[in-house]
């Protein structure tokens, strides 16, 4: 990811522990980007709402139970 020339670059520094920091070069590595680019690309593609496997989990159970609720009504 080439940055427009004259753009100003803001640096964060942040911590990871031993474990996260290999996890972060392994998947880095996998996808043929440095680290930087790396966690650009994450940031950028998740969508603005992300949900977890779980949450998703616990959405469909209600939506059968309403539904087998809704059935019993009628």
């Amino acid at each position: 990811m080439a940055r427009p020339k004259g753009e100003n670059v803001i640096r964060k520094h942040f911590k990871l522990t031993e474990e996260i920091a290999k996890l972060l070069a392994e998947r880095s590595k996998a996808e043929n980007m440095n680290e930087s680019e790396y966690i650009r690309y994450l940031l950028l593609n998740q969508s603005e709402y992300p949900r977890s496997r779980e949450l998703e989990l616990e959405i469909m159970r209600l939506r059968n139970e309403i539904n087998k609720i809704g059935g019993n009504i009628n």
